[in-house]
């Protein structure tokens, strides 16, 4: 699959990111976190956002979007079809986006994920991003306290 970033990321995928985030809830999203399209919506408003598009029959792959938090620096956030999307189209969209954010200035993009999540720290690392700590029962998952890991990406 040959692929393309849209950003701004366009409003008609978003129900079909919709559909993979809910795929992947128990393992990415916190009881804080968009709760149901309107609120992904929003989301998407206020931050910036791409959308991995596959070239050859224009449908939606992924999702990355990465949250203003100030100071030029983003909270990032992505999920991927629950299949059919090869490891190497994952990380070559996720490195592309953090180039085109960095370009535009960004510093610094933070990662945050739950503490029993390996697949996305092994991602993220796979990506160079960095290790920044450990928050102990910093969220809620399921009305549950759990732990949430720190990692950050940094312009070169």
């Amino acid at each position: 699959m040959s692929f393309r970033l849209d950003s701004p990321f366009p409003e008609q995928y978003l129900p079909k990111l919709w559909e993979f985030t809910e795929h992947f809830r128990q393992a990415m999203l916190d009881d804080y976190s968009p709760q149901n399209l309107e609120q992904l919506h929003e989301f998407s408003g206020r931050s910036i956002g791409y959308a991995v598009v596959n070239k050859s029959d224009g449908s939606l792959a992924g999702g990355l979007m990465f949250e203003p938090m100030g100071d030029d620096m983003y909270v990032g956030h992505l999920v991927f079809a629950p299949s059919g999307v090869a490891k190497e189209i994952k990380y070559a969209a996720a490195v592309m986006a953090m180039n085109r954010l960095f370009a535009a200035g960004a510093r610094k993009i933070s990662w945050r994920y739950f503490g029993d999540n390996e697949p996305f720290r092994r991602f993220l690392l796979k990506l160079g991003a960095e290790d920044e700590g450990r928050l102990k029962q910093a969220t809620r998952r399921k009305g549950e306290l759990c732990d949430v890991v720190l990692m950050a990406s940094f312009s070169k």
